[in-house]
């Protein structure tokens, strides 16, 4: 089997494009290959080695050229590169090594791929909107691009969906995600669900925020300040939880606000998700518009269509409707978006290069 270099970028301590890179790595190494998971020292680095993944710490501000020496003499085969400055790196080591270069997009920017483009064997993106803005705005050939979408654990599909109560007195409205400034819609989008819930609800609401970032205290401030003039409305920062926890938080969730790899798991999970990405906020999809929302990473771009008006959080509250759309929901990604047929999907591509 091959040697794959594999660079990783991070800021934050954690997030989707870290759960999405680790899955990829396990499932290169699961297929027979020799994987070096090349990132920031820390928490993603630590989970790699704990999954028996070979990784290289990086300094990404050290000029000195070690990490590039380190990784051409482990003499790969290809290299697959996430986004931004692990896709600098690892142009750099596929350039001194004459090997094939596979760069991934997860999300809202360009990375100024018009620059180099010509250079990638292949083109792998989370979502149509970005491989249709990488060919709009970037003049990549669609043909050099292809999708690999998010995918849910399989086993997210098999537990117990949520059913709404109408004469519940708690109810929670979960927001998953790393708390930067691409994310920062999901601040209104959050205080709109509370709004509009909470005047059709006598009950107390809890706004649980699980993530961290850069950005944390900007969300702590307004959405605290969001709700400080109604005593049902709470708001608990949560900080990064174990990923195993986060299924919990989602499902007991009435609604999500999210979007990426975060909202695709509250679906799997039966929770209606409130999508807020990077480029828009698209509201909650209804069942025919679950599909469209997926593809454009729930706003992290906008649709290659034109969504249907979403539904209002207040329409959840009949449960035939929030049944009807969580079962719609959950069937669709037992369908499409299981990590093991991303996985796979994956798996043929890289292959395919080689």
């Amino acid at each position: 089997m091959s040697k794959i270099f594999m660079p990783v970028f991070t800021v934050a301590e954690w997030g989707g494009l870290h759960e999405y890179a680790l899955a990829a790595a396990d499932m290169l190494k699961r297929a027979g290959h020799e994987v070096l998971f090349a990132g920031t020292p820390g928490r993603v680095t630590d989970v790699a080695r704990s999954m028996k993944i070979s990784t290289l710490d990086v300094d990404w501000h050290d000029s000195s050229g070690s990490t590039m020496s380190s990784a051409v003499q482990w003499d790969a085969d290809l290299v697959f590169a996430q986004p931004f400055r692990s896709r600098v790196l690892g142009m750099a080591v596929a350039a001194e090594s004459n090997i094939p270069f596979v760069p991934m997009f997860h999300g809202y920017a360009h990375d100024s791929a018009f620059v180099w483009h010509e250079r990638a064997a292949r083109i792998l993106t989370t979502s149509p909107s970005i491989s249709a803005m990488l060919v709009r705005y970037c003049f990549v050939p669609a043909s050099k691009l292809q999708v690999i979408p998010n995918g849910a654990p399989s086993h997210l599909l098999e537990l117990e969906s949520r059913e709404p109560e109408a004469n519940a007195d708690h109810l929670s409205i979960a927001l998953v995600s790393r708390l930067s400034h691409d994310k920062f819609g999901m601040i209104e989008a959050a205080l709109e669900v509370v709004a509009s819930v909470r005047d059709v609800y006598d009950g107390h609401i809890t706004l649980d925020v699980v993530g961290d970032g850069p950005l944390r205290y900007e969300f702590d401030y307004h959405l605290h300040r969001g709700v400080r003039d109604d005593e049902r409305c709470t708001v608990e920062m949560h900080g990064w939880m174990d990923p195993a926890e986060v299924p919990a938080i989602l499902s007991e969730a009435f609604v999500s606000v999210g979007a990426g790899r975060s909202a695709l798991q509250s679906v799997a999970l039966g929770t209606p998700v409130y999508g807020a990405g990077a480029r828009a906020s698209i509201g909650i999809p209804d069942v025919e518009q679950i599909d469209a929302a997926v593809s454009c990473n729930f706003g992290d771009y906008l649709p290659v269509g034109r969504l249907a008006e979403p539904l209002s959080p207040r329409d959840l509250l009949d449960p035939g409707r929030y049944s009807d759309l969580a079962k719609s929901g959950r069937e669709l990604v037992r369908l499409k978006y299981t990590q093991d047929r991303t996985d796979e999907i994956l798996r043929v591509a890289l292959t395919e290069v080689l």
